[in-house]
């Protein structure tokens, strides 16, 4: 999937921190890609429809352009449905373990020579 491109773009890299949630109230099937901030309110304007979890990828990708992190640093807490959505910012640790056990499982797999498994979703 292309990476959506915003008309407006707040800038939310003070709220990146790891731990922070960030709620935002979604727009599916809007005129334009925006990230818009009015004092603690967050709103997400995206082009997408919302099926199959297309607005919420676009939605994760826009939010993490505006918090200067990388989308996988970013995790949907509640919200996959609604038009509320509440993203928590995962630590480089977490992270990173998650991404080492993911690579362990998969070498497990080769040598045991089973077809790896999807461990993480």
């Amino acid at each position: 999937m292309a990476k959506p491109k915003a008309r407006k773009m707040a800038d939310l890299s003070d709220l990146a921190q790891p731990g922070a949630e960030i709620t935002a109230r979604v727009t599916p099937k809007a005129a334009f890609n925006a990230v818009l901030r009015d004092g603690e309110v967050i709103k997400v304007l995206v082009t997408t429809v919302p099926e199959g979890g297309k607005a919420t990828a676009d939605v994760q990708a826009l939010l993490a352009k505006a918090l200067g992190i990388a989308p996988s640093a970013l995790e949907l807490r509640r919200g996959a449905t609604s038009r509320d959505k509440t993203f928590v910012i995962l630590d480089r640790g977490r992270r990173q373990a998650l991404a080492t056990l993911g690579k362990a499982i998969c070498r497990l797999a080769v040598l045991f020579q089973h077809p790896p498994i999807d461990a993480f979703g």
